[in-house]
């Protein structure tokens, strides 16, 4: 779901299951979430709730 909080400027939110625990990827300077594109489409999906930034 995405909602405006902001003129043009949009938060996109997702619900995920309170009861999985959470994996954060930070990338680093110069890099994009893009470098973690392989964990999206693993098997990890299913155990954690997974997160970019």
């Amino acid at each position: 779901m995405n909602v405006e909080i902001h003129k043009n400027i949009f938060l996109r939110t997702h619900r995920v299951d309170d009861h999985t625990d959470d994996i954060w990827f930070i990338h680093a300077f110069g890099e994009s979430g893009l470098s973690f594109k392989e964990a999206f489409d693993s098997s990890l999906t299913g155990q954690f709730n997974l997160y970019k930034v």
